[in-house]
């Protein structure tokens, strides 16, 4: 992804959330500084989505097969066959790409959505990463795309990234609450 990638979708997400930010407080009579923390958060989360759904089904580079191409349904649903493949090549790249594009999920829901129960956070962010794969497939399918290949270890790896969110997300709600029974 190109840093011209990058600048529309943030601009695009500074519109909606500023959008979702004046509706916010006019809502709920927020303070500056309360309205100012909506919108980072809004703002953040929506870019991080936006980028995210860019890398993950490469809307980006969409090209499309002609007849004679190659075929566009190409998967691995062998697990950690690319994982070990990258590991012998010292692709650490890919490896901590992939865990890191669905890191910052739980965080993002936990901070759009503060009083959504932990568990019912777990269960969207994991929703999500199973889903991510078939709609990729449904992709190529629709839309002959013989680049993008459906594998069963980016699935493996967003997951991981996902839980170390989640552990990441869990560990400050943890200090938060030291932290007020100390005051």
């Amino acid at each position: 992804m190109l840093i011209t990638d990058i600048i529309p979708l943030g601009a695009v997400a500074i519109v909606a959330a500023a959008i979702l930010t004046v509706i916010a407080c006019i809502r709920q009579k927020r303070t500056l500084t309360q309205a100012i923390y909506v919108f980072a958060v809004r703002f953040f989360g929506l870019w991080y989505a936006l980028i995210a759904v860019t890398l993950l089904f490469k809307l980006f580079t969409v090209r499309f097969a002609v007849s004679g191409e190659e075929n566009p349904l190409r998967a691995n649903f062998v697990p950690f066959r690319t994982i070990m493949q990258y590991v012998k090549q010292r692709n650490t790249v890919q490896i901590f790409g992939n865990i890191a594009a669905l890191f910052p999920l739980p965080i993002m829901l936990h901070l759009n959505f503060p009083r959504t129960p932990f568990r019912k956070c777990a269960v969207i962010a994991a929703v999500v990463t199973i889903l991510i794969e078939p709609l990729q497939l449904l992709v190529n399918i629709a839309i002959r795309a013989p680049f993008n290949v459906v594998d069963i270890d980016d699935l493996i790896l967003n997951a991981v990234g996902v839980a170390v969110g989640l552990l990441a997300v869990r560990f400050v709600m943890i200090i938060r609450v030291r932290v007020r029974e100390r005051e």
